[in-house]
């Protein structure tokens, strides 16, 4: 009875586990916090990018835009028209 309903909850929030049984064991333990944490799988089936990823990438095009900035800033001192 426990297995059918965790793999009905799984289904319908669109869990996914590398570790079935790691998880349902977790979920079964510890049944007061509900399901274990998984991040459910979008609907054109790639993936969610965590907000740490997006983050990064952000980050990434700032520090991209600065250095950019600074080379041409460089550049026009070196070779003033």
């Amino acid at each position: 009875m426990f297995t059918e309903f965790f793999i009905a909850a799984c289904r319908a929030n669109g869990y996914r586990y590398h570790d079935h049984a790691a998880a349902w064991r977790a979920w079964l333990l510890d049944r007061k916090r509900g399901l274990p944490h998984a991040q459910p799988r979008p609907p054109s089936g790639r993936p969610r990018r965590s907000w740490r990823d997006e983050l990064a990438e952000r980050n990434e095009r700032a520090a991209d835009a600065c250095i950019r900035r600074f080379m041409e800033r460089r550049a026009r001192a070196a070779h003033p028209v």
